[in-house]
């Protein structure tokens, strides 16, 4: 185009101005000495006659912006009523373009919301977070806060479940507590109320809580007076200070209430020792990022000597400050980025197509575009008409494919699992709306640019001779090399068969119970049912006796930590010939406190010694895996070893070995995680009885048949205890898999796509080859060829692509899949089974598409074809 010209061409058209002004200025001067005027005098003439050369400059520049307003307002209303002649082609490009924009935007509004858009909270940049390793008691929280001069720090607990009583019907809510500051440092202002105050999250201070947004909404419909409410939370009365905006959900969209800290150093086991609190901070007015992180170092250094035997290896050697919105989101990016990748190449064969298309219409049109420049047209002035169509189309595909994409949200939204940070914000904004208009423009201009460049520079004079579909070898290679592409391209299939082969074997993976027929849920008794062990151990004791007699039951238990659930509970311990390292951490191990009948209804076996019973139930005794064993006491029977939480003084008698359980997740468990042990729910880990427990119920039929029994079967030992989470365990290890199932089928789409464009594109390429070598065909059928020799010509030409496609992907593949590692179980990123597979079906589709025009060709009537034109 003559802008893109102008651009790349400035400084020779100012030197082709200044040379034509001088031209005209000598001209003049000449002209004046013809007629006896002195040369002082012709020169004084000639520079009033021209005025300021940098004036006539301007006028002229003017001119040709004007000339190319003009030009582009004429091409593009030329281009219009071309494209609108020729219906079928026009919707077919922009149906294909809509396809790879509407997948690329849909994906990058993903990645918008949640890598790029900045955190709704107060000066973003400025915030940041401790990654390596997290704080593990409120002493450490507490030093780093008094000792920090350059951050200050706040603190909250990964959400949790809590009783809300008191108010209506009793309800199981999300709740996270937080240091008193941690609003302030976020710099969030509440929709109603006030934030906490400093000191609130002390020992003592009144008790108050914030609602989230949309709990305040579904629990209170937005009544505005719920300020200086009294909730019941736990038993607890606390005061509502505050309703949060409906952008806050920090740490989880679930979170529905947050409530201060309770810093108690006089509650030791709480003080030196508890669950995780992510910490995060401000830079103070002043303060750098690298300044920040030099004095964290220092003063973990000293937190480590300090705190380094209450809790276990508190501070890692890569503990250090990042920004927080990258340590939010640091689980997620990778997954992201493998979609961006794979949805670009579906944007790649989309482009391949189009610019197929846009190769086949110049050559259709090339007598007209003949015409146009033995008329006078320049090679310019056709290159911008031809790119004036190619941008065109790819706007109205950019439309299109932001409507798709509009609509799509929703659905990858709900594709992503439910605790994906910032999933709520996904959208289209601004910057989606930008990321569609350069991606049209610049898919309009790139893949237009080759089309348009050959129709500008054909002759015109054999192309006036020649009729209008002839082929030449160079159009047919183009034609080729884009089918090549896409062939390649569409080996994205490989990544996805990788995919869908580690989510079945991760799925066929025994979890040690029987999931089948077992519906389990959450039952949370308030202190006044539990507070006293004797009431609790009675109370599941008749819980689980009545849901025993139901009809349709076979039996029932309770655990208070279900595996592969978020509740999940660990401890330090020491065991008995394996004394802990002073100079590194204690083994940690999963635990769960059960009823005597649990290891029967989860069909968990007993490999040695025996189960719990009334008899031992109430004793210091334990169960531990069948790994665990053979790790501590390898050689060995464990029965009758001991072991031991690494505060406490009184050992526990190994009993019984029972299966292995899949605890954390369905694949391998962390490496930090060392084994497994289960502890009598009448004799728990620190001689106490667990509260909060799921029942687990086994069935012969439908287990979620049984919900509405089993509530009334609660509230009829006890009204106010709230019960939830019910869902069959098959559920339970479904939604364990939640994470990679999202992204298998997110990748098993694009590849489908990215099959389904290649098998356009192929179809496209061979359907308009057999147009044109119609007269060939029939001539070679009126020599006697028949059809097997015909299809063998057109499928010959097929292959000859999809082989070069194929190896250039498989290549590419071998590289590409290597970012996959991390997300596949059990199953290399050169799987050749998957491969095998991936190739075969790339070349099917080929083959298929390629099946109607070589049926056509086969069709053909030689005395027809041979007429044909």
């Amino acid at each position: 185009m003559n802008w893109l010209r102008s651009f790349f061409t400035r400084d020779s058209q100012e030197h082709d101005l200044d040379r034509e002004l001088r031209f005209h200025k000598e001209e003049a001067f000449d002209r004046k000495i013809s007629a006896g005027i002195t040369p002082q005098a012709a020169h004084r003439e000639v520079a009033i006659e021209f005025g300021g050369t940098e004036q006539i400059k301007e006028e002229c520049r003017d001119v040709q912006r004007v000339a190319f307003l003009e030009n582009l307002f004429l091409d593009a209303r030329y281009a219009s009523r071309s494209l609108m002649k020729t219906p079928s082609f026009t919707i077919l490009a922009i149906l294909i373009l809509s396809l790879g924009i509407g997948a690329n935007t849909a994906i990058f509004s993903v990645v918008n919301a949640i890598l790029l858009r900045p955190l709704p909270f107060a000066d973003p940049d400025r915030l940041v977070a401790v990654t390596g390793f997290t704080v593990r008691s409120q002493a450490a929280l507490d030093a780093l806060r008094n000792e920090s001069k350059l951050v200050d720090y706040a603190a909250y607990t990964q959400s949790s479940e809590v009783n809300l009583t008191g108010d209506g019907e009793p309800a199981r809510v999300v709740s996270s507590s937080v240091s008193a500051n941690l609003f302030a440092v976020l710099g969030v202002k509440p929709r109603l109320g006030r934030t906490f105050r400093d000191g609130e999250d002390r020992s003592g201070a009144p008790k108050v809580i914030a609602l989230s947004h949309s709990f305040w909404q579904t629990r209170f419909g937005g009544d505005p007076n719920v300020i200086g409410k009294i909730l019941l939370i736990d038993e607890e009365p606390r005061e509502v200070v505050a309703v949060m905006p409906p952008e806050f959900r920090l740490p989880s969209p679930k979170t529905q209430l947050w409530v201060p800290i309770t810093i108690n150093p006089g509650a030791a086991a709480i003080y030196y020792w508890m669950d995780n609190l992510p910490i995060f901070g401000r830079l103070r007015p002043g303060a750098e990022p690298a300044s920040a992180r030099a004095e964290f170092g220092l003063i973990t250094g000293r937190l480590k000597e300090r705190f380094y035997r209450r809790s276990w290896g508190l501070w890692g050697n890569d503990a250090t400050l990042g920004s927080l919105r990258d340590t939010m989101v640091k689980d997620v990016r990778k997954r992201l980025f493998l979609l961006l990748g794979a949805v670009g190449l579906v944007l790649l064969i989309a482009c391949a197509n189009f610019a197929n298309l846009l190769v086949v219409r110049t050559i259709v049109r090339r007598k007209e575009l003949a015409v146009r420049a033995a008329l006078g047209a320049s090679r310019f002035r056709l290159l911008q008409q031809v790119l004036m169509e190619s941008l065109l189309l790819a706007m109205a595909g950019g439309i299109l494919g932001l409507a798709s994409a509009w609509a799509g949200t929703t659905l990858l939204a709900a594709g992503f699992p439910a605790d994906t940070p910032r999933l709520a914000e996904i959208g289209i904004d601004l910057r989606v709306l930008e990321f569609t208009a350069a991606l049209s423009i610049l898919t309009g201009i790139g893949f237009g640019l080759i089309p348009a460049l050959r129709a500008s520079r054909q002759d015109a004079q054999p192309a006036l001779r020649e009729g209008a579909r002839s082929l030449a070898g160079g159009q047919r290679s183009i034609l080729g090399t884009f089918v090549v592409i896409e062939i390649a391209v569409s080996v994205i299939v490989v990544g996805a068969g990788l995919m869908v082969k580690s989510l079945w074997l991760l799925s066929n993976i025994n979890p040690g119970f029987e999931a089948s027929h077992v519906l389990s849920m959450q039952i949370t008794p308030n202190e006044s049912l539990c507070g006293d062990q004797a009431h609790c151990i009675a109370y599941y004791r008749n819980l689980t006796e009545r849901v025993k007699v139901l009809p349709g039951v076979s039996n029932a238990a309770a655990v208070s930590s279900l595996a592969l659930t978020q509740d999940f509970h660990n401890f330090a311990a020491e065991l008995e010939g394996h004394p802990n390292d002073p100079g590194g951490p204690a083994p940690m191990l999963w635990f769960g406190e059960i009823t005597t009948e649990y290891l029967q209804t989860m069909t968990i076996p007993l490999l040695a010694g025996e189960r719990f019973s009334a008899a031992t139930a109430g004793q210091p005794v334990v169960l531990v895996s069948a790994t665990t064993a053979k790790r501590y006491w390898p050689g060995q029977s464990p029965i009758g070893k001991h072991l031991r939480g690494v505060w406490q003084t009184k050992w526990r008698r190994v009993i019984g070995v029972v299966g292995d359980v899949k605890t954390f997740e369905l694949g391998a468990d962390p490496e930090w995680l060392q084994g497994a042990v289960y502890f009598p729910h009448q004799n728990g880990l620190d001689g106490n009885t667990a509260s909060i427990m799921t029942l687990v119920v086994k069935t012969p039929g439908d287990p979620l048949a049984m919900a509405a029994t089993l509530r009334k079967t609660v509230a009829g030992v006890s009204v106010d205890v709230p019960v939830s989470h019910i869902q069959s365990l098959d559920e339970v290890v479904s939604n364990s898999i939640a994470e990679p199932r999202s992204l298998m089928w997110l990748l098993t789409a694009l590849a489908g796509l990215a099959l389904l464009l290649g098998a356009v594109g192929i179809y496209g390429v061979l359907s308009y080859t057999v147009t044109q070598r119609v007269r060939e065909i029939g001539v070679r059928m009126a020599l006697g060829a028949v059809p097997s020799q015909i299809r063998i010509l057109i499928l010959g030409q097929t292959l000859r692509y999809t082989g070069a496609g194929l190896v250039l992907g498989l290549a590419g593949a071998v590289v590409a899949t290597r970012f996959l590692r991390s997300q596949l179980f059990q199953i290399g990123t050169t799987d050749t089974m998957t491969y095998c597979i991936g190739l075969i079906t790339v070349m099917a589709v080929a083959l298929i598409a390629a099946w109607a025009p070589t049926r056509r060709a086969v069709a053909l009537d030689p005395a027809i074809a041979i007429r044909e034109d």
